[in-house]
């Protein structure tokens, strides 16, 4: 295990969204004492590369500098050889000219360019360079000198000002030597830069400092030329040329799009100038990516035809698959409704998700020229979808994902023969793709790239897999790791960890009141009967959480997938969903497990569908189970009154997805929610007697301690923010809801089937909201398949 300590308080970045500008004395404080420790750690040749305010903790009005990791990981793996490695440090708004241009030599002087431009914001309000862009930004970092201080703030010294500039000087030999230089500039009333000498461009001085800053601008130019429009030379894997990683600056979704065939160019989908989506492609002998005719609306995966001329496309979720030109034209319509396009075989079919009646959420395929569409792959019990095609060179070998639940959790990889339809399972992961050096690349939920060689015949993997390449971002909905492979053996992929969900406490005017932030990627929270705990399910696993004090107690250790905690009514035990004694990995049984975490797990209901969830009704009589439907067109919802040979009675079983029952405390009403529909409210325990749609578009209702209100969710169209909503409940006619008001609207952490919890009392709400990790780059490596052999073999 790993000790730090714990340090009460906040971030200087924390701070400075809440105030913008901090107090002059305070400012220069902060700057002077974490000039002090990055002194210390430089006296012990350690250089920090990444000061910025999120590394600066205010601990009772001290900072503290944290997060060496990005200097440690640097001297112990890339030996210093950034341009080699493609590793690219720094922030961008506090980042040095020197890191900007990938120089191999960092200094001290870098940490103090970064620490002066932490000081400019917190003078004045804005690091000294902004941009709608990493590259803008950096571009001005190399290029343009930063405003003085006192153009913004004129009450800034005279001493502070000038300790500043010197501190942002371009020339790294033109800053201070150390950071205790400027901490005792910035303290020292009487400092003063030196007195400018005007002399001519043709002088030495200036003319020297001019040809540097030249240099320094045509440096980043160059290696900008080079990341963005390298030689488009066709490669192979077997080319022997080194593995390259180019980081590039523009900017897209999780939607990565897809590489062409030979590796020459990249389409993916964007907002144009009027915010419609559109597809856009990025050749790499080109600076800027350049819109696609015909493409309006298009939005999701893509797949490029192999003569690489043509595109295929969605336009909605579900929608029609679409073709169009690639250098512009005219799209035209394939399929009327389907989920989502994988690929485009060379066997002149287009493999796509389909969303059609017959195949919903199966694989299916249809003649890139217009055709009939034929089924590829079909949905076995407790399958929810099938993604990611890929057909194999041999024309009757095709790898995909299956999906056994909406978050992407417990995804495989299977291969399939398609002249005979024989599955076999190959491993733990998604998107997968094909090498033609013989191995299968896939994905993990953990942010792995893993290869193993391939029979196609057999259809076996000759291992588990190997890790070939780590850090890679997941996109929220479905954990499927962001990245594309061309068949040439070039790569594009995210770096980076993408958002992960964090449990944020609010009160009902939607004021913050705390963050579980070392719950990060948690889900599916429950506050217990007494408001003093919260269960969640992290990695398979299921913890107790106390809200105050934060001590935590792990109820479940490995065994199995267990998911979908909810509390007992009396608050001793938590009941859960768990595959750890089921032989097939998509079916899911009710155990429960004492609150304190003493016994063992008890099984509570082995049915013979797969359970999504077991919740319990106020009263304790009736345990409510959430269902996988026998076909694939949903999930239902039955209620079970334990007791000797008790079974399972039907209470919602309709063609959607029902998820989230609740039973109101007076056990008269069952509320639930459908996708498709929104919350609705049926007379409990005779749900056939009346039905009310309360809530257009609203999920996961909760009813307050008296009944006497009903919470919900909503998601905004575009799936990336999420209200929670409470309304009156009037019951004394008939059912209705009155007018609802919003407490909180917070980032949505798509794909996860619970999204807040209520405390008894109705004072405090905990809602899951997406807090993103670093960032990331979009990063395109070359010759791929040479690093490939290097680690898995041939």
């Amino acid at each position: 295990y790993y000790v730090m300590p714990f340090i009460e308080g906040e971030t200087l970045r924390d701070k400075l969204d809440r105030e913008t500008q901090l107090g002059i004395d305070e400012a220069v404080k902060i700057a002077a004492e974490v000039a002090e420790a990055l002194d210390a750690a430089h006296h012990e040749g350690v250089i920090h590369r990444d000061i910025k305010p999120e590394n600066i903790l205010l601990h009772k009005g001290r900072p503290m500098v944290a997060d060496f990791g990005i200097a440690l990981a640097v001297s112990a793996a890339a030996g210093g050889r950034m341009t080699e490695t493609g590793l690219s440090l720094g922030t961008p708004h506090y980042m040095s000219p020197e890191q900007a241009t990938a120089e191999k030599e960092i200094t001290p002087r870098s940490d103090v360019y970064s620490l002066g431009s932490v000081l400019y914001e917190m003078l004045t309000g804005e690091p000294p360079h902004s941009g709608g862009s990493a590259q803008a930004i950096i571009m001005k970092i190399v290029t343009e000198p930063a405003d003085p201080v006192t153009k913004i703030r004129k009450s800034v010294p005279p001493n502070v000002t000038a300790a500043v500039a010197k501190a942002l000087e371009k020339l790294a030999a033109d800053r201070f030597e150390s950071a205790k230089a400027f901490a005792d500039a910035l303290t020292n009333p009487a400092y003063r830069l030196p007195t400018a000498v005007t002399v001519g461009v043709g002088e030495g001085g200036s003319r020297r400092n001019a040809i540097t800053l030249v240099g320094l601008a045509i440096a980043f130019v160059a290696g900008f030329a080079v990341a963005l429009g390298w030689s488009a030379t066709r490669t192979t894997a077997d080319s022997a040329q080194p593995v390259r990683r180019l980081p590039l600056s523009y900017d897209i979704d999780d939607d990565i799009g897809a590489l062409a065939p030979n590796g020459e160019f990249h389409v993916f989908s964007a907002p144009n100038s009027s915010g419609e989506p559109q597809l856009w492609v990025r050749r790499w002998r080109n600076l800027e990516p350049t819109p696609i005719q015909g493409t309006e609306g298009a939005v999701g995966a893509v797949a490029i035809s192999p003569d690489g001329r043509e595109v295929a496309f969605s336009s909605d979720f579900p929608g029609p698959l679409l073709a169009a030109p690639i250098d512009g034209g005219p799209a035209r319509t394939l399929v009327e409704s389907q989920w989502a396009v994988s690929t485009w075989g060379g066997d002149g079919m287009i493999y796509f998700t389909d969303s059609s009646t017959a195949a919903v959420g199966a694989i299916s395929r249809v003649p890139a020229g217009g055709g009939p569409v034929e089924p590829v792959t079909e949905l076995r019990d407790g399958e929810v979808m099938h993604l990611a095609f890929r057909l194999l060179p041999n024309g009757r070998t095709g790898l995909f994902s299956v999906h056994y639940n909406l978050d992407g959790s417990g995804a495989e990889v299977w291969a399939v023969d398609l002249d005979d339809g024989e599955r076999k399972r190959l491993a733990l992961g998604q998107n997968p793709f094909y090498a033609h050096t013989g191995h299968v690349v896939f994905g993990t939920a953990e942010g792995y790239l893993m290869a193993a060689a391939f029979d196609s015949d057999a259809l076996e993997l000759g291992s588990l897999g190997v890790p070939v390449l780590e850090n890679v971002r997941r996109a929220i909905l479905g954990k499927v790791p962001v990245y594309t492979i061309a068949e040439t053996g070039t790569m594009l992929y995210r770096s980076g960890g993408g958002s992960l969900p964090v449990p944020v406490l609010i009160d009902r005017q939607g004021v913050t009141t705390g963050r579980l932030r070392e719950w990060r990627g948690a889900s599916n929270p429950d506050i217990s009967p007494d408001g003093s705990r919260v269960t969640l399910s992290h990695d398979g696993d299921i913890f107790v959480v106390q809200l105050e004090g934060g001590l935590t107690t792990q109820l479940t250790f490995g065994e199995g997938r267990n998911e979908m905690p909810h509390w007992s009514p009396d608050g001793r035990r938590v009941f859960f969903t768990s595959n750890r004694q089921s032989s097939a990995p998509d079916h899911f049984d009710v155990f429960s497990m004492r609150a304190d975490g003493g016994g063992e797990p008890r099984l509570e209901f082995d049915g013979e569908q797969s359970i999504v969830r077991a919740r319990w009704s106020p009263d304790g009589q009736w345990l409510l189970l959430t269902t996988l439907s026998e076909g694939p067109t949903g999930s239902d919802i039955f209620g079970l009154q334990p007791g000797p040979d008790a079974e399972p009675v039907p209470l919602i079983t309709s063609r959607f997805w029902d998820f989230d029952p609740a039973v109101s405390p007076d056990g008269r009403w069952l509320a639930y929610g459908s996708p498709g529909e929104g919350v609705l409210v049926v007379p409990f325990p005779n749900t056939d007697d009346a039905r009310w749609l309360v809530a257009a578009g609203g999920i996961e209702p909760h009813w307050s301690s008296d009944g006497t209100e009903l919470f919900y969710a909503t998601v905004n169209a575009e799936g990336d923010s999420t209200t929670v909503h409470v309304a009156p409940v009037d019951t004394e006619v008939s059912f209705s809801l009155g007018r609802p008001t919003a407490i909180s609207k917070h980032r949505a952490p798509i794909g996860q089937r619970r999204v807040f919890t209520v405390a008894p009392g109705e004072q405090r709400v905990l809602v899951m909201e997406a807090e993103s990790e670093v960032a990331g780059e979009l990063i395109l490596v070359q010759n791929f398949f040479e690093e490939l052999k290097g680690k898995v073999g041939n």
